[in-house]
């Protein structure tokens, strides 16, 4: 491999992992706000 294609995965690995842990975070905010705003109604509709 080059290392100009070595540079460029390096790349978007990083960019896949920052975006990665944005998601995470924005989706565990989500879920206990939902999880605390109605815990019951969540329940029932995974079920």
């Amino acid at each position: 491999m080059r290392l100009e294609t070595v540079g460029v995965l390096v790349a978007l690995c990083t960019v896949l992992l920052s975006w990665a842990r944005r998601l995470i975070v924005v989706l565990t905010k989500a879920t206990t706000r939902i999880a605390r705003h109605s815990d019951k109604q969540f329940l029932l509709t995974l079920r």
